[in-house]
């Protein structure tokens, strides 16, 4: 909903109901203009009123570039546009126009905006009956994880540990960490000290998951593993979906993907 001192949008019954307080009485012209557009456009889709001294519109579908021709053709059409030239009132429905314009959220659909509905999930009947048919999480089943806890080693508690990851986690005990987050060289060639970030795929990938073996291990049951990667687009290597393959074939429960849209999307040199 917004809400100002002089107009509201607020949805009401299926729309959104845009009300403007002109700066005049209601004109005669007005009443004409409300007709008028009321008859081009669909009721289901956006219709006029004047109610209590306000204009309103109630808006669900709208072509704004459609609209506002025809608004213009038909303020001249019924004398509205030269009557507020002659009184010097401003335009009521430029004002609904604007405020159309401003609502930042709506579907498309055959070249129109949907403002109601658009968003709406489509329901499954039976869900329970659909899922038990399908199977939860086929590719985990017969996972060998524990639900045994460990306890992380006192001594690494809030400490930065510098050194090779894998030889690093193979100090720790098992199912002693909740949460592992890794943004690993992406072997695109980068700069780093004493690394060397353009390797053979195949030596990158092998050293790359048997970190990741080791991080599996080190983590407890219903734990969480957050890997920050970006595929390689000029070696065609989807090393996100790789890195998702591995972790299925380790039966570990795929939660989700967060995609960074960032524009430039390679490293350049």
């Amino acid at each position: 909903i917004y809400m100002g001192r002089r107009r509201k949008i607020e949805e009401i019954d299926g729309f959104l109901r845009i009300t403007i307080k002109p700066d005049h009485p209601l004109l005669t012209e007005e009443k004409s203009l409300i007709n008028a557009l009321n008859q081009h456009f669909p009721s289901q889709e956006i219709r006029f009123a004047s109610e209590k001294g306000l204009i309103c519109s109630y808006l669900s579908v709208l072509d704004p570039d459609t609209f506002s021709t025809t608004l213009h053709d038909l303020c001249i059409q019924t004398g509205a546009d030269q009557r507020y030239r002659e009184l010097g009132f401003s335009n009521p429905f430029e004002k609904i126009l604007a405020q159309i314009l401003s609502i930042g959220s709506y579907g498309i659909r055959y070249g129109k905006r949907i403002y109601i509905g658009y968003a709406d999930e489509r329901k499954v009947s039976d869900r329970k009956e659909k899922v038990a048919t399908r199977g939860l999480h086929y590719y985990a089943t017969g996972h060998p994880f524990s639900s045994e806890r460990n306890e992380f080693p006192q001594d690494r508690i809030n400490t930065i540990v510098c050194g090779d990851s894998e030889e690093i986690l193979k100090t720790l005990p098992d199912n002693c960490v909740d949460l592992i987050i890794t943004s690993p060289p992406y072997n695109f060639g980068m700069q780093y000290t004493n690394i060397n970030d353009g390797v053979d795929w195949n030596s990158y990938l092998d050293k790359l998951f048997r970190i990741f073996a080791e991080g599996i291990r080190v983590l407890v049951y219903g734990g969480r593993f957050i890997i920050n990667v970006q595929p390689l687009f000029s070696d065609y290597i989807p090393l996100h979906h790789i890195i998702s393959s591995f972790f299925m074939e380790q039966k570990m429960i795929w939660k989700g993907e967060i995609l960074w849209e960032k524009n430039n999307y390679n490293c350049k040199d």
